[in-house]
């Protein structure tokens, strides 16, 4: 593996202040063409948004805010979890090397939470063409040094609040990027098995008994047995009875 990464923000933007850096590079896209790797980053996004429309909550200049523009051409259609796969378990690897004294894991499908709090958001938005992947913009907003920041979201938290010891935030994307591009060339490579295991070895909840709640409301005990290839995630209760359900349709209760 290089030491550093070889195109994964060799082209890079940086931003005082943007909306979003994902709706950035895709008014890039639709002007001209950025090579493979094209890193937008911006120490102030006003309008980050995350899975289902959600909004993204970044300090400014104190979190990671930036989006990776790649073109997965020999990914099928079918095959694009495989994006959310190996991002999320780049970013956990990332965090892990830098930090081997605590424990990160991936929520489906690829958020990373630590001790039941969420540190970082992937949003992953792709463009098909011929039933496959033409290019894709993996856009990514980690909590880095915002202070105490699980008093205005009680479900996050930052590297700030877990190590108390305020983070160069370029050495911490550059540990990302790195990260990224390794695994990527791996899904290039189609090494997929390797990928599928890491990603079930780092899968919060997994084989484990926890609670969920069902888009109807009702609340049930389950375990996560297996993601589909399509993504979606499959519980088998209690009866043993397994159903396999969409982002939308069900929630932890933590």
């Amino acid at each position: 593996m290089a030491q550093s990464p070889v195109f994964l923000g060799k082209n890079r933007i940086r931003l005082s202040e943007v909306s979003s850096t994902n709706d950035f590079l895709q008014d890039l896209l639709s002007k001209t063409s950025p090579m493979e790797g094209t890193v937008i980053s911006a120490d102030s996004q006003l309008q980050g948004r995350g899975q289902l429309g959600a909004k993204w909550f970044s300090d400014s200049h104190k979190n990671l805010s930036f989006s990776v523009y790649l073109e997965p051409v020999f990914l099928a259609a079918t095959e694009i979890f495989y994006l959310s796969k190996m991002s999320s378990i780049a970013i956990v690897n990332a965090l892990h090397k830098l930090y081997p004294k605590e424990k990160f894991l991936i929520k489906w499908p690829n958020d990373i939470y630590h001790e039941n709090k969420k540190i970082a958001g992937i949003l992953i938005e792709n463009a098909l063409q011929n039933d496959h992947v033409k290019h894709t913009i993996i856009g990514i907003g980690l909590n880095v040094n915002t202070e105490n920041i699980s008093s205005h979201i009680p479900a996050a938290t930052s590297i700030y609040d877990i190590v108390h010891i305020e983070q160069d935030r370029e050495a911490v994307l550059y540990h990302i990027l790195k990260s990224l591009e390794e695994f990527y060339l791996l899904l290039k490579n189609k090494d997929i098995t390797t990928i599928d295991n890491l990603y079930f070895d780092n899968l919060l909840y997994f084989n484990q008994i926890c609670w969920f709640e069902l888009q109807d409301g009702q609340q049930k005990q389950g375990k996560i047995v297996d993601i589909e290839k399509s993504g979606l995630l499959v519980v088998e209760w209690p009866s043993l009875e397994r159903e396999s359900f969409d982002v939308k349709q069900l929630k932890w209760i933590f």
